[in-house]
Order: C-alpha cells, then sequence, then structure tokens
C-alpha cells in the first residue's frame, strides 16, 4: 500500500474532502483514516509513506505520529522540505502573505519546522533508522 502524490488521485478520492489548504498526503490519508477513528486501532497497513505535508508543527507533528501507528515495521516515512521555513516560502512568507503574520510568532516563522519534527519525532525514536539523510526513515521496530 502506498500513499502518493497524484493528482488523479486527488480528483478520484479526495474531491468531497478538498480545501486549499490541504495537501495530497491530507486528502488520502483523511478519506482513508481520519473519517473514521477505529481505523486507527488497525494493524499498520502502509509499507511506504511520502510526506509533503503543511511543513507545520501544528499540522505535521500529528500527522507523524498518525503515520507512525499505520506505517510497518520495514516500511519507509520519506519527508518533503527538511530546511523548509515559512520565512523563505515563496507563497508563505510574511511579505506575499501577510496573514503568516498574525497566524505565526516571528520564532515560528524563522524555524525549520519539518527539522523539528523530524528531530524530535522521529530521529530520537529508537524504532527508527536514517537511510536518506534528513529524508527517508525506516521503521526497525
Amino acid at each position: 500500500n502506498f500513499v502518493v502524490n497524484s493528482v488523479p488521485l486527488i480528483k478520484q478520492f479526495a474531491t468531497p474532502f478538498l480545501r486549499h489548504d490541504l495537501t495530497t498526503f491530507s486528502f488520502s490519508f483523511h478519506r482513508n483514516h481520519l473519517r473514521c477513528a477505529p481505523c486507527l486501532s488497525l494493524n499498520p497497513i502502509y509499507d511506504y509513506v511520502f510526506l509533503d505535508g503543511a511543513h507545520t508543527w501544528a499540522i505535521d507533528a500529528l500527522t507523524t505520529l498518525l503515520i507512525d501507528r499505520l506505517l510497518k515495521v520495514g516500511g519507509y516515512l520519506d519527508f518533503d522540505d527538511y530546511n523548509w521555513t515559512l520565512a523563505e516560502s515563496p507563497t508563505l512568507n510574511p511579505r506575499a502573505f501577510p496573514l503568516t503574520r498574525k497566524l505565526y510568532t516571528p520564532s515560528q516563522i524563522k524555524t525549520k519546522q519539518v527539522k523539528m519534527i523530524i528531530d524530535l519525532l522521529i530521529r530520537s525514536n529508537p524504532r527508527y533508522r536514517e537511510v536518506v539523510p534528513n529524508k527517508i526513515f525506516q521503521k526497525i521496530s
């Protein structure tokens, strides 16, 4: 089972859930699991997950914890944009999108939030080993 970044999949499976602030992963994940809380108690089902999420702690930290519950031992978790910040985003930096200043503190705008998620939740977790630096981690137990 794979979660992939695919426009045809969005159109096929996620159309009822489309919102401008969700990602391909969120669409697929929402459709398959978040509608049904008991689904989270199922055995892990994914061999590989590519997380190209919101790039913020508030959304992607929880997403990462949910992925961990659904990722098989031996499976891979692939992160996008390790060094991404709101400050350097072409579309969400405060100059391009002034609402960012209202939604986040100056420190949060400058923080590499995907890096923080990887460092605090995955890299420090003995159940994961780093396969590709700052990007792909394999669940080993």
